[in-house]
Protein backbone atom coordinates (compact mmCIF):
# COMPACT_ATOMS: atom_id res chain seq x y z
CA UNK A 1 0.00 0.00 0.00
CA UNK A 2 1.14 3.57 -0.69
CA UNK A 3 1.79 5.77 2.11
CA UNK A 4 1.15 9.16 1.43
CA UNK A 5 2.90 10.94 4.03
CA UNK A 6 4.63 9.74 7.08
CA UNK A 7 5.19 11.94 10.38
CA UNK A 8 7.31 10.76 12.84
CA UNK A 9 8.03 13.11 16.01
CA UNK A 10 9.17 10.59 19.04
CA UNK A 11 11.80 13.68 20.52
CA UNK A 12 15.11 13.03 18.58
CA UNK A 13 15.13 9.54 18.45
CA UNK A 14 13.51 9.69 14.62
CA UNK A 15 16.82 7.34 13.43
CA UNK A 16 15.58 4.86 15.73
CA UNK A 17 12.12 4.53 14.17
CA UNK A 18 13.39 5.18 10.40
CA UNK A 19 16.28 1.90 11.33
CA UNK A 20 13.21 -0.12 12.14
CA UNK A 21 11.58 1.04 9.06
CA UNK A 22 13.98 0.67 6.40
CA UNK A 23 12.58 -1.93 4.26
CA UNK A 24 9.72 0.36 4.32
CA UNK A 25 11.63 3.63 3.38
CA UNK A 26 13.39 1.77 0.69
CA UNK A 27 10.55 0.20 -1.28
CA UNK A 28 9.72 3.61 -2.59
CA UNK A 29 6.10 3.52 -1.56
CA UNK A 30 6.72 6.05 1.16
CA UNK A 31 5.99 9.53 -1.31
CA UNK A 32 6.47 12.07 1.94
CA UNK A 33 8.12 11.92 5.44
CA UNK A 34 8.29 14.79 7.93
CA UNK A 35 10.42 14.71 11.25
CA UNK A 36 11.42 17.02 12.87
CA UNK A 37 16.14 16.56 13.20
CA UNK A 38 17.11 17.20 16.60
CA UNK A 39 20.86 16.92 17.36
CA UNK A 40 20.09 18.91 20.28
CA UNK A 41 18.59 15.47 22.29
CA UNK A 42 21.50 13.68 21.38
CA UNK A 43 23.85 16.21 22.36
CA UNK A 44 22.49 16.65 25.67
CA UNK A 45 21.96 12.68 25.79
CA UNK A 46 26.30 12.66 25.25
CA UNK A 47 25.24 9.94 22.76
CA UNK A 48 28.73 11.34 20.66
CA UNK A 49 29.21 7.88 19.20
CA UNK A 50 25.54 7.86 17.42
CA UNK A 51 25.42 11.30 16.08
CA UNK A 52 26.21 9.81 12.59
CA UNK A 53 23.19 8.62 12.61
CA UNK A 54 20.93 11.59 12.41
CA UNK A 55 22.41 12.32 8.89
CA UNK A 56 22.98 8.92 7.91
CA UNK A 57 18.72 8.71 7.88
CA UNK A 58 18.41 11.87 5.87
CA UNK A 59 20.63 9.53 3.55
CA UNK A 60 18.94 7.01 3.27
CA UNK A 61 16.08 9.17 2.71
CA UNK A 62 18.05 10.51 -0.79
CA UNK A 63 19.14 6.70 -1.55
CA UNK A 64 15.31 6.18 -1.32
CA UNK A 65 14.91 8.99 -4.38
CA UNK A 66 13.58 11.14 -1.74
CA UNK A 67 14.18 14.98 -1.42
CA UNK A 68 15.45 16.27 1.49
CA UNK A 69 14.16 19.91 2.65
CA UNK A 70 14.42 22.28 5.67
CA UNK A 71 11.51 24.09 6.54
CA UNK A 72 12.48 27.13 8.18
CA UNK A 73 11.78 27.37 12.26
CA UNK A 74 9.34 30.58 11.10
CA UNK A 75 6.84 28.01 9.31
CA UNK A 76 6.73 25.35 12.10
CA UNK A 77 5.63 26.99 15.69
CA UNK A 78 2.66 28.56 16.29
CA UNK A 79 1.01 28.75 12.74
CA UNK A 80 1.68 31.81 9.81
CA UNK A 81 1.38 34.90 10.33
CA UNK A 82 -0.05 37.27 7.72
CA UNK A 83 -1.11 40.97 8.47
CA UNK A 84 -2.31 42.70 5.18
CA UNK A 85 -4.94 41.65 2.84
CA UNK A 86 -2.27 41.49 -0.45
CA UNK A 87 -0.76 38.71 1.84
CA UNK A 88 -4.15 36.50 2.53
CA UNK A 89 -4.43 36.41 -0.98
CA UNK A 90 -1.08 35.48 -1.91
CA UNK A 91 -0.20 31.69 -2.17
CA UNK A 92 1.27 30.32 0.54
CA UNK A 93 5.25 28.93 -0.36
CA UNK A 94 7.32 28.38 2.75
CA UNK A 95 10.65 28.31 1.85
CA UNK A 96 12.27 25.24 1.79
CA UNK A 97 15.96 24.79 1.27
CA UNK A 98 17.03 21.60 -0.18
CA UNK A 99 19.62 19.32 1.62
CA UNK A 100 22.56 18.02 0.13
CA UNK A 101 24.88 15.20 0.62
CA UNK A 102 27.39 17.49 0.91
CA UNK A 103 25.50 19.32 3.44
CA UNK A 104 25.47 15.78 5.30
CA UNK A 105 28.83 15.64 4.92
CA UNK A 106 29.51 18.51 7.01
CA UNK A 107 27.07 17.21 9.57
CA UNK A 108 29.29 14.14 9.77
CA UNK A 109 32.26 16.01 10.60
CA UNK A 110 30.20 17.31 13.28
CA UNK A 111 29.68 14.25 14.62
CA UNK A 112 32.77 13.14 14.21
CA UNK A 113 34.27 16.03 16.49
CA UNK A 114 31.64 15.33 19.21
CA UNK A 115 32.58 12.05 19.11
CA UNK A 116 36.16 13.03 19.65
CA UNK A 117 35.73 15.53 22.10
CA UNK A 118 36.78 18.49 19.95
CA UNK A 119 33.22 20.24 20.07
CA UNK A 120 33.35 22.47 23.04
CA UNK A 121 30.62 25.12 21.74
CA UNK A 122 27.80 25.19 20.07
CA UNK A 123 26.49 26.76 17.84
CA UNK A 124 29.66 28.29 17.79
CA UNK A 125 31.91 24.95 16.34
CA UNK A 126 29.44 23.72 14.36
CA UNK A 127 30.16 23.79 11.02
CA UNK A 128 28.71 26.10 8.71
CA UNK A 129 27.29 24.51 6.01
CA UNK A 130 26.00 21.64 8.07
CA UNK A 131 22.43 21.70 8.71
CA UNK A 132 22.58 21.09 12.51
CA UNK A 133 24.26 24.57 11.95
CA UNK A 134 20.65 26.03 10.13
CA UNK A 135 18.36 24.90 12.94
CA UNK A 136 17.01 27.67 15.16
CA UNK A 137 16.32 25.66 18.14
CA UNK A 138 17.49 22.15 18.81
Amino acid sequence: EEVCIMKVDVEGFEPYVFEGASKLISSGKVSNVLIEYSPGVWERQKKWDEMHKLPAMLEAFMDAGMEVRNIEDRYTRGGIQRSSPQEWKAALRPKMEKVTRETLKADHENAERMKNGKMNRIPEDLHPNSLHAALGHN
